[in-house]
């Protein structure tokens, strides 16, 4: 069973799994406000592996827009309902018609967007609410460019960030601590990972031997970019100018 982050790769899960292979894999997904176990659904390298499963028993699932109105067809934010797996938050005052005849659901947001699709039927997982963010006057999904950068055979494991200083970073971790080059990373999601949209490559890319965690095991997304020195996207632009100089007086030099 996989659950707590993203799901991984259908690529990924064919690493895993064999034609003679009998087991299963499940995907869980949820909300501690809820229950992590809100739904799930049988994985295999065949199927669509961002599809969220069905709801466990007694859980309701339903995605809204920014003014709350139910969505059965495009995108919107997931919200997890129960009248009974309900978990009380701090000093939270649950309605009174819900303590006395349980049969309100209290929904809970997710901050996920999802992709309704199949007439209201099955979710497609988008990636959280507050990862998409304006670049060049368009905007970009965080997860899609890390969903890419995995299906390079070679990434383990990714976080991309966006820093008014540095621009887009992409961390990454290669398996078996392999040493690559970070050049090569960006264009192949050029190519390969069909990052087409340009706003989407990342200005830097860091090799990791490991991710940094919070306490809870996950990727550190909010903290992971004060970690770790990295040059402002004006030295880059700097550092680029200079070497696209260094080029030219060579090769001034070699004709003459």
């Amino acid at each position: 069973m996989t659950g707590g982050e993203e799901c991984p790769s259908c690529d990924k899960l064919s690493e895993y799994c064999s034609s003679a292979d009998v087991s299963k894999i499940y995907n869980l997904y949820g909300i501690t406000e809820v229950s992590c176990w809100a739904s799930y659904r049988n994985l295999s390298p065949e199927n669509d592996c961002q599809i969220i499963g069905v709801p466990m028993r007694e859980t309701l699932l339903q995605v809204r827009d920014t003014r709350g109105n139910a969505v059965h067809d495009g995108i919107g934010e997931m919200f997890i309902g129960s009248s009974s797996r309900v978990c009380i938050l701090g000093d939270e005052i649950i309605p009174k018609i819900l303590s006395d005849t349980k049969t309100v659901p209290l929904f809970r947001a997710t901050g996920d967007l999802v992709q309704v699709e199949n007439d209201g039927k099955s979710f497609r997982f988008l990636g959280r609410k507050d990862r998409i963010v304006k670049r060049w006057g368009q905007k970009i999904n965080l997860a899609l460019i890390e969903e890419a950068a995995r299906k390079n055979a070679c990434v383990s494991n990714c976080c991309c960030i966006s820093d008014d200083q540095k621009g887009l970073v992409l961390f990454y971790q290669l398996d078996n601590f392999k040493k690559g080059d970070e050049s090569e990373l960006r264009c192949w999601l050029k190519t390969d990972g069909q990052l087409a949209n340009s706003a989407s490559i990342p200005d830097i890319t860091v090799q990791l031997h490991e991710m940094p965690l919070n306490s809870n095991g996950k990727i550190d997304h909010p903290n992971i970019n004060h970690r770790f020195e990295l040059p402002t996207r004006l030295n880059l632009e700097k550092f680029s100018l200079l070497h696209s100089t260094i080029s030219i007086l060579s090769q001034m030099c070699s004709k003459s």
